[in-house]
C-alpha cells in the first residue's frame, strides 16, 4: 500500500492524533480515487503527470458516489486553511497593500541576480567563470 492510500496513516495519525490542519499532497504519480478517499488532498505532479488524476476523474467519482462530497469539501477546506500561512499568499497581500515596495524589491532582486550570475567560457581547455554582471553594466 502506498502512503498516500493509507487511510489510517493520513486520517487517524496525521489528521486526528497529530491535529494536522494543512493539506496532504502526493508525490508525482499518485492518481487514484482511493488515495483521495484515504485522505490525500492534492495531486502534486500537474502538469508533469500523465493526466489530471484529481480533475475529471475525481469529479466523476463524486458524481457517481465513489467519493463522498464531504471528502472533496475537506480537501478544499484544508488547502484554503493553509493558504494564508504560505509565502505566496503573503507576497500577494503585501504587493496589494504597498506597491511602492515592489519597485524597490525588484531593483534589489535584479542587482543580486546580476551580481550572482556567471558566464562559463572555455578559453584554455577548461571552463572558467566570469561574473556576468560586468557584461551587463
Amino acid at each position: 500500500m502506498y502512503a498516500c492510500e493509507n487511510s489510517y496513516l493520513l486520517n487517524e495519525v496525521l489528521k486526528k492524533d497529530w491535529g494536522f490542519k494543512g493539506w496532504v499532497m502526493s508525490d508525482w504519480g499518485a492518481r487514484t480515487v482511493p488515495a483521495a478517499n484515504a485522505g490525500l488532498d492534492q495531486q502534486s505532479g500537474m502538469p508533469f503527470d500523465l493526466a489530471d488524476y484529481f480533475g475529471p476523474p475525481l469529479k466523476e467519482a463524486v458524481l457517481n458516489g465513489w467519493a463522498p462530497q464531504s471528502r472533496l469539501d475537506d480537501m478544499v477546506r484544508r488547502i484554503l486553511h493553509a493558504m494564508p500561512r504560505t509565502a505566496w499568499w503573503t507576497i500577494r497581500w503585501r504587493r496589494r497593500r504597498n506597491r511602492s515596495t515592489s519597485a524597490r524589491t525588484r531593483a534589489v532582486s535584479r542587482k543580486d541576480a546580476v551580481e550572482g550570475m556567471v558566464l562559463l567560457k572555455n578559453s584554455t581547455g577548461a571552463l572558467a567563470a566570469e561574473p556576468l554582471g560586468r557584461r551587463l553594466r
